[in-house]
């Protein structure tokens, strides 16, 4: 069940993730009937799109190129989810309602392309949050208010340092180093061996 918070994330500052709309296009081709032929429709959109992507990263293509097929891969989307969305007898249910959802976050769906330090997947995300899942599924959750800071806290500072270095805290005792044309020495701030 997606977040209740992607609900009120505005669409345009946003990137929908290409694999789990692949698994969600897969899941419409596996019953079978007509609900298959959108999900096969779909899932050949979303190949090509992973084959522009990948020609991109390698080099194959430039970026004038990529996006030349991005334009026209999301035209041709665009058409299909509006086709289906319409043609569907309850906007409510199924593909009618899968459409309806992609339209309305339609935005979503190609933030990538605009924005090129964004992914077309939320894999790094989802790889950010994973220990934390894990931990509290293993160990039941917490039961107080101070329990969930103590984790949060444990969680942050053993892996914060390797998502993004910061520099030591420096000790408040340590003398304070003057930037100037003072004459004076530096403190020493290891002591003398002798």
């Amino acid at each position: 069940m997606p977040s209740k918070a992607y609900l009120v994330i505005n669409p345009e500052r946003r990137q929908l993730c290409w694999f789990h709309l692949g698994r969600n296009f897969q899941s419409k081709i596996e019953p079978g009937g007509d609900d298959a032929i959108f999900g096969r429709r779909m899932r050949a959109f979303e190949r090509r799109l992973w084959r522009a992507q990948h020609l991109l990263e390698s080099g194959s293509i430039d970026r004038v190129s990529y996006d030349r097929r991005m334009k026209m891969l999301r035209g041709e989307v665009l058409r299909a989810l509006e086709g289906y969305a319409a043609a569907a007898a309850d906007p409510t249910v199924g593909v009618g309602a899968m459409c309806h959802n992609l339209l309305a976050r339609e935005p979503a769906l190609w933030k990538f392309v605009d924005h090129p330090g964004v992914a077309p997947t939320n894999n790094r995300a989802e790889r950010d949050v994973r220990r934390p899942v894990i931990w509290r599924r293993s160990s039941f959750g917490s039961d107080s208010p101070r329990g969930s800071r103590f984790v949060e806290r444990v969680l942050r500072h053993r892996d914060l340092p390797q998502a993004s270095p910061r520099p030591l805290p420096i000790p408040r005792r340590l003398p304070r180093l003057r930037l100037g044309s003072s004459s004076a020495a530096a403190p020493r701030l290891l002591p003398d061996s002798s």
